[in-house]
């Protein structure tokens, strides 16, 4: 049976073959990092170039996450569709909740029959 070898560099062995001005070469390159967890406060996505290791731009786009929720929303009343707005930002849901109303009272034309405090 012939014998096999099996090269095996490690990190000094591949530093000898290198000379001080050599670096290995990269190109940029464009990664997506996100969206984060659905359950993370303030959902984000970051559109990194790196060149090797080096981050050389970040494109931050804050609150990208997509669940189908507009979709979800299209064959159901606004009743059922009212309590899962608070549940798309844990940490200020009655923003979504007053937004969400206050354009389902616009859209429906009754915001001068609702009282101020309501």
């Amino acid at each position: 049976m012939a014998e096999t070898k099996k090269l095996v560099l490690g990190v000094k062995d591949v530093e000898d073959y290198l000379d001080d001005d050599d670096e290995l070469p990269t190109e940029p390159m464009t990664l997506n990092m996100g969206p984060s967890h659905p359950s993370m406060h303030g959902t984000v996505r970051i559109v990194l170039t790196v060149e090797g290791e080096t981050v050389r731009d970040a494109d931050v786009q804050v609150g990208y996450l997509h669940r189908c929720f507009e979709k979800e929303s299209e064959h159901a009343p606004w009743t059922q569709v009212f309590p899962y707005t608070d549940r798309l930002n844990y940490v200020s849901p009655m923003l979504n909740n007053v937004g969400y109303a206050l354009a389902v009272e616009k859209l429906l034309g009754i915001v001068e029959r609702i009282p101020e405090r309501a």
